[in-house]
Order: structure tokens, then sequence, then C-alpha cells
């Protein structure tokens, strides 16, 4: 087992947690705290990961040869994921509320834990 890889599987469903109970929480019940609390839970355990990801991941999909090159496919990857969000949040947020965002945002953190089950065995 790969101890890289049980971090970025950890990380995504607590990330995955961490949005669902965002998802759950109204800030006139919970106050402004605890909303923040699950945003900086999903921070820490979303960009730390991937920042893993680009650093010693690529070091093991390149290796020596090819290691500069899939650090910047990895990077190329998650620049196009944002410039695709920033639509896709919009209009799921005018359509679903944010709470349907928050939702789908678990659903993909979820899904890619699983594909990282791959990667752990």
């Amino acid at each position: 087992m790969n101890g890289r890889s049980l971090l970025l599987f950890l990380g995504l469903c607590t990330t995955a947690a961490a949005l669902l109970v965002l998802m759950s929480m109204h800030s006139s019940r919970t106050g402004a705290l605890l909303p923040l609390l699950a945003i900086g839970t999903v921070a820490f355990c979303l960009l730390g990961p991937y920042s893993y990801l680009g650093g010693a991941f690529a070091l093991d999909f390149g290796g020596k040869q090819a290691s500069a090159a899939a650090s910047g496919i990895i990077d190329g990857v998650g620049y196009l994921g944002a410039v695709v969000a920033g639509d896709s949040v919009a209009r799921g947020s005018v359509a679903f509320g944010w709470q349907g965002v928050f939702v789908s945002l678990s659903a993909v953190s979820a899904l890619a834990a699983l594909v990282q089950v791959i990667f752990i065995f």
C-alpha cells in the first residue's frame, strides 16, 4: 500500500464529508464559526493532497525521464478544471441552489476517492 495514495484517498473522503456537512448547515442556526470550520477543512484536505499530487505523484507517474511533463499535465488539467468550474458552479447555483452545488462537489470528491482506490491496491 502506497502512503501517498492513502493520503490522497483520505483527503478526498474528508473533503466529500466536509462538503456534505457544509451543505446541511444553515447560518441562522449554526452561527458563523461552524461553516468557516467546514470550509477550512475542505481547503486543508483538498489543497494539501493536490499539492502533493503535483510534486511527489508526478515523480511516480513520470519517473526520471518525464516527471516534469507529468507535473505539467497534472497542473494543466487542474487549470482547465478551474476554468470550467467557474461557469458550471455559477449555473449550478442558479439552477439548484448552493446546496445542490455542495452535493455535486461532494459527489465528485467521492468519485475521485473511489478512483484513488485503484492506486492504493
